[in-house]
């Protein structure tokens, strides 16, 4: 189980946010 505030978490939050708001790209979460 992956815990919150992890590494791995953090980089899929990058993904995610980068995949939901391609035009906020200095926002790393996505807003």
């Amino acid at each position: 189980e992956i815990e919150e505030g992890t590494p791995v978490d953090n980089a899929v939050r990058l993904l995610q946010g980068q995949k939901s708001n391609k035009a906020t790209t200095a926002d790393p979460v996505g807003g």
